[in-house]
């Protein structure tokens, strides 16, 4: 089930408004909480909130799927956000002890160190930890960026890459017309949606 922490919407009827409109959205992108299920033998990943600096909004599935929201005034080139990440692996099979390094994925506008530069999972459910910093690398004119961070299991490992997590840097601008909650629901829509694919030459 989806489990969202949610900055500015604290009240227990908000919170089931949100879950139902999130399970509207899945079902809007073709998507089931059953057939979302995520691989055993895959990588995990968590991020707590608490540990968001600027405060940022987590939203976060059993699957692994984590979407990561820092929403600010603007947007300057040399703009850092950090959290902690977790990643984990429930499965036996993996050769374990497995080290797997990390990479931010995009279109280069943000960028991220990780310090580790990897994480390694010495046993099934073990939770390696790595701090995250996150820059803005070009901004440009945008309103929002977006990026993607997975791990990459070396070959072998029997490991697979999981779902990873999705950066959003955003403006209050964006959608400053929305309700905190309608804001969260855009941008996790926005994020579940798979990009269109490039168009041919």
């Amino acid at each position: 089930m989806w489990v969202a922490i949610l900055s500015g919407v604290t009240s227990e009827a908000a919170m089931k408004r949100a879950f139902l409109c999130i399970l509207g959205i899945l079902a809007a992108l073709g998507m089931s909480v059953t057939g979302m299920a995520q691989n055993a033998s895959a990588l995990h990943y968590g991020v707590d909130a608490s540990t968001a600096e600027p405060p940022a909004t987590v939203v976060t599935h059993s699957n692994g799927v984590t979407v990561v929201i820092f929403r600010v005034d603007a947007i300057h080139d040399g703009d850092s956000f950090t959290f902690f990440l977790n990643v984990s692996c429930p499965s036996s099979k993996p050769a374990y002890p497995v080290d797997v390094p990390l990479a931010m994925k995009g279109n280069g506008k943000l960028t991220a160190f990780f310090n580790p530069s990897h994480v390694t999972l010495q046993t099934a459910n073990h939770v390696s930890t790595t701090a995250v910093t996150v820059t803005v690398a070009s901004a440009g004119d945008k309103k929002k960026l977006k990026g993607d961070i997975k791990g990459t299991p070396p070959h072998g490992s029997h490991l697979g890459q999981g779902p990873g997590v999705k950066v959003i840097v955003t403006t209050k601008a964006a959608n400053a017309s929305a309700d905190p909650e309608q804001q969260v629901l855009d941008d996790v829509t926005e994020a579940l949606t798979p990009d269109a694919p490039p168009e041919r030459q």
